[in-house]
């Protein structure tokens, strides 16, 4: 009789999507499935919680989370509803990502608003 780790499989189409998505690796992406049930009325109902994190992006700031419940019959969610979740997920983490750094460079006690037209980012500082 074979068996499989439904969990491990999950895991395996997320890892796949991410790679995908995400072909250089330029990212820092992390991943994770979870079994919960939640009582209903028909008795318990197996959802899979999929959470996908990017990292934060300035140093010191805590990785952008976002989980979402994924219902499947048997208790196995199909793969096509798995990538597509974190297809969709990876996306918005990533507009987050960019509110969050454009929101932070214009910052005004960064002193970065008064740059000159055309220069992106921080000066360089020091004699390198």
């Amino acid at each position: 009789m074979k068996h499989f780790d439904v969990q491990a499989r999950i895991h395996g189409w997320m890892a796949d999507q991410i790679a995908a998505e995400d072909p250089l690796g330029a990212d820092e992406w992390g991943y994770c499935a979870s079994l919960q049930v939640q009582q209903a009325q028909q008795g318990a109902v197996p959802l899979w919680a999929l959470m996908v994190s990017l990292r934060g992006p300035f140093l010191g700031q805590p990785p952008m989370c976002a989980t979402i419940l994924l219902a499947g019959a048997g208790g196995v969610p199909q793969e096509q509803g798995v990538r597509a979740i974190v297809t969709s997920v990876m996306g918005q983490l990533r507009q987050a990502f960019e509110q969050q750094k454009t929101g932070m460079v214009k910052a005004p006690g960064l002193g970065l608003n008064g740059l000159p037209a055309g220069l992106k980012g921080a000066m360089k500082q020091g004699p390198n």
